[in-house]
C-alpha cells in the first residue's frame, strides 16, 4: 500500500493588484441643489483612498488532498480525495470605500473524490472502472446578516449596525460630486447569491491487444448532475420586505432566479423550480492497426446529452397564468441529443526519415449550462417584460458541432534535427447568438431576448515546429502557428443591442463573415536551453562547479487581435469601418531562468532565479475602439 497526503493553508490579506491614490476632499457638486432634501445640508465629500491594494479583499483558503493505492496483483485499487474551503471578501473600490465594512462575504466549498479499480487480465488485456463524485457550493452574501435575507432590507435590523434606510426597503441616495457617484457609509451589501453543483459518475475502459496488428480500445462513461441556483437582484432585497414576513413573494420577486431552492432559499427537490438534473453519457470504440508501413486509428464515439430543460411550444406566443407566471403547459421538454461521431487518423513513413500523418473527426459539445438554465420567475419576467436583456438564456439550445481536419508530415534531418509541419481546418456550427424573439400580435407579451443556435465559424492555418536535440549542451525548439478565424459572431452576446427586427411578421437578421475578435494570426515561441550534465564543465579546486547548471531563454510573440473602430460613446456608438477590420499591436516577451541542482546526501535541491519579462516590455493587450489607443479613449477631446 502506498499513500500520499498534502495540506495547505493560504492567507492573503489583499489581492496583488495595484491601485493609485485618490484624494477627494471637501467636494460639493455645483450642479446639484444647495441643500439635501433629507438632511437640509449640502452634500460634502471627504474621501481618501490610499495607494496600494484593493481595500478589504482578503482571502483564506484551506486545502487537503491525498490518495491511497493498494496493489493486489493482478488488480489495483486507488482512492483520490481533494477538499478545498475558501472564504474571502469582495473588496471595495474608491467609489464605495465608505462602506468597506459591508464588503460582501464569499464562501466556497469543493469536494472531489474518485475510486479507480484496475485489473490486468493477461499480458494482452486490462480494464479499469472509475467512480467519481463532485460537490461544489458557493455563496455571496452580506457579512452581517449572511443567510437571513429577510433582514437585508429591514430598517430596524440595519439600524442596530449603524446602517440607515430612508424607509423600509429603500436606501439613502448616493453622494454625487462632479458627475461621480460615491456610496454612503451606511449602505448595506444588498446581494445574495448561492449555487450548488453535485455530480455522480462512472467510467469503464477496456484494452485488448488482439494480435501484432490490432489493438482494441472500448469503453463508456455516464455522469448525472444536480444543479441548484438562487440569485436575488440587489433592488429586490430592499423591496417590500413585509412580503417576506407574510410569506407572499409572488409578483414581488419576479426577478428572483431560483431553481433547486424555493422562494426563501430553502432546498427544493421537485416542481417547476426543482433542481436541474442533466445527464451526459458516451460510448467509444477504437481499433489501432499497426502494419509495417502504416499506422491506422479508426474509431467511433456515441454521445448522449440530456440537459433536463424546457422550451416553449410556441416561442412567439407564450401563455401566462393569473399571477403573471408562465403557464407550465406552454412549455415542452427538450429532446435528448444523440450523435455518432467518427474519428480517423493515420500515419505512414514516406522514407526512413519522413512520416506523413493525417486526422479527421467530428465532435459535439453542449453549450455552457448557465446559458440554458433560468428560474421560472426570472424567465417569466424576461418574456413578459420586453426589456433589452443582454445576458439572457436560450430555450432548447442544441449542442455545438465541430468537424476537424488535419494533415502534415514530420522530417528528421541527421541525428539531432527534426521539424513538423501540420495544416488544420475546423468548421464549427450551431454556436449560440443573441436574438430578439418576435411576438405574435395576439400574444400577452412583447418581443423578448433569448439565445439561439445560429452562429458559425471556421478556423484554418498551419503549425510549424522545429526541434534540436541537446547538442554540445544546447537544446532548442521553435514553434510557430498561423491561423485565420472567421465567423458570424465572436461571442453569444456580441451583437448586444444591435439586434435587427424587421417591421413585418418575419424577423430579418443580416449576417456577414468577418474576422473573430479572438483571431490571432501569428503566434510563436523560441526556447533555448544550455545545460551542463553530471560531471561536466570546467574544473575549479578539484570540482566541476558548473555541473547540473543551466540557463534557459524563452521568447514568445503574437500578433494582435481584431477589433472594430467606431465613433461616439455609450449607446451612440456608430462603426466607421467593416466589422473587426482593425488589429491591436504585436506582443513580445523574453523570460530568463538560471538554475543549479545539488545533491546533499539523499536530498536533491534545485535553486533557481526566474525573471519574467526581462526587457520590461509594456505590451498592449487591448485598445479603445474610439481611438485605437490603449490609454486614451478620446472622450475628453471630443
Amino acid at each position: 500500500m502506498k499513500f500520499f497526503l498534502a495540506a495547505s493553508n493560504i492567507y492573503q490579506r489583499n489581492d496583488a493588484k495595484y491601485y493609485r491614490e485618490y484624494d477627494f476632499s471637501n467636494i460639493v457638486d455645483p450642479n446639484t441643489p444647495s441643500t439635501n432634501p433629507f438632511t437640509g445640508l449640502d452634500d460634502t465629500l471627504n474621501l481618501f483612498y490610499p495607494a496600494a491594494t484593493n481595500v478589504n479583499n482578503g482571502s483564506n483558503t484551506f486545502q487537503v488532498q491525498g490518495n491511497l493505492t493498494w496493489n493486489f496483483n493482478p488488480f489495483t485499487i486507488k482512492v483520490n480525495v481533494n477538499h478545498r474551503w475558501n472564504e474571502n471578501r469582495t473588496g471595495v473600490n474608491w467609489q464605495n470605500l465608505n462602506r468597506s465594512n459591508s464588503a460582501g462575504l464569499n464562501q466556497n466549498y469543493t469536494f472531489i473524490g474518485s475510486l479507480k479499480f484496475t485489473q490486468v487480465i493477461n499480458p494482452k488485456a486490462f480494464y479499469d472502472v472509475i467512480f467519481n463524485h463532485f460537490n461544489d457550493y458557493n455563496v455571496t452574501m452580506d457579512p452581517i446578516f449572511q443567510h437571513n435575507i429577510a433582514l437585508y432590507g429591514d430598517s430596524l435590523a440595519n439600524a442596530e449596525y449603524g446602517r440607515t434606510l430612508r424607509r423600509d426597503g429603500e436606501y439613502l441616495s448616493n453622494i454625487r460630486a462632479f458627475g461621480l457617484t460615491f456610496e454612503r457609509s451606511d449602505r448595506p451589501f444588498n446581494n445574495y447569491t448561492k449555487t450548488k453543483y453535485q455530480s455522480y459518475g462512472g467510467k469503464i475502459n477496456f484494452l485488448y491487444q488482439l494480435d501484432k496488428v490490432h489493438e482494441l480500445k472500448t469503453g463508456g462513461e455516464l455522469t448525472s448532475y444536480n444543479i441548484r441556483n438562487y440569485s436575488l437582484a440587489p433592488v429586490q432585497l430592499a423591496d417590500n420586505i413585509r412580503s417576506i414576513a407574510d410569506g407572499d413573494m409572488i409578483g414581488v420577486y419576479d426577478r428572483l432566479d431560483n431553481y433547486g431552492y424555493d422562494t426563501f432559499g430553502n432546498e427544493l427537490n421537485d416542481g417547476v423550480n426543482g433542481p436541474k438534473k442533466p445527464i451526459f453519457a458516451a460510448y467509444y470504440i477504437q481499433d489501432k492497426m499497426e502494419f509495417s508501413d502504416l499506422v491506422l486509428n479508426l474509431g467511433f464515439r456515441l454521445d448522449y446529452i440530456d440537459t433536463d430543460s424546457k422550451t416553449f411550444s410556441d416561442p412567439s406566443n407564450v401563455k401566462f397564468d393569473a399571477d403573471g407566471i408562465i403557464d407550465p403547459t406552454s412549455m415542452v421538454e427538450v429532446d435528448p441529443t444523440l450523435q455518432l461521431s467518427p474519428r480517423l487518423g493515420f500515419s505512414f513513413p514516406v522514407t526512413d526519415q519522413t512520416v506523413f500523418h493525417a486526422q479527421y473527426g467530428k465532435f459535439i459539445q453542449q453549450s455552457q449550462l448557465r446559458n440554458i438554465y433560468l428560474g421560472f420567475n426570472r424567465t417569466s419576467d424576461i418574456v413578459k417584460g420586453g426589456f433589452a436583456e443582454l445576458n439572457p438564456v436560450g430555450y432548447g439550445l442544441k449542442p455545438e458541432r465541430t468537424t476537424q481536419y488535419e494533415i502534415g508530415f514530420k522530417q528528421q534531418l541527421g541525428e539531432n534535427f527534426a521539424f513538423d509541419i501540420t495544416a488544420f481546418y475546423k468548421d464549427i456550427k450551431d454556436q449560440i447568438q443573441l436574438r430578439s424573439i418576435y411576438a405574435d400580435p395576439t400574444a400577452a407579451h412583447k418581443q423578448y431576448y433569448a439565445l439561439v443556435n445560429g452562429d458559425f465559424a471556421t478556423t484554418r492555418g498551419f503549425e510549424f515546429k522545429f526541434d534540436l536535440r541537446r547538442t554540445q549542451r544546447l537544446a532548442a525548439s521553435i514553434n510557430y502557428t498561423y491561423s485565420d478565424a472567421q465567423g458570424s459572431g465572436s461571442t453569444p452576446t456580441e451583437a448586444g443591442r444591435a439586434v435587427w427586427q424587421s417591421p413585418t411578421a418575419t424577423p430579418y437578421f443580416p449576417q456577414q463573415i468577418a474576422p473573430l475578435t479572438f483571431n490571432q494570426a501569428h503566434t510563436g515561441a523560441i526556447n533555448l536551453d544550455y545545460r551542463f550534465a553530471d560531471d561536466d564543465g570546467p574544473e575549479l579546486f578539484g570540482s566541476k562547479f558548473l555541473q547540473n547548471f543551466g540557463a534557459n531563454l524563452l521568447f514568445t510573440f503574437n500578433s494582435g487581435h481584431n477589433y472594430t473602430q467606431f465613433d461616439g460613446f455609450g449607446n451612440t456608438r456608430v462603426p466607421n469601418e467593416a466589422l473587426n477590420s482593425s488589429v491591436t499591436p504585436w506582443n513580445f516577451q523574453l523570460d530568463a531562468k538560471i538554475d543549479k541542482s545539488f545533491s546533499i546526501g539523499s536530498l536533491n535541491l534545485n535553486v533557481y532565479l526566474w525573471v519574467i519579462n526581462v526587457l520590461d516590455i509594456q505590451n498592449v493587450v487591448g485598445v479603445f475602439g474610439t481611438s485605437g489607443d490603449p490609454i486614451d479613449d478620446g472622450y475628453l477631446s471630443s
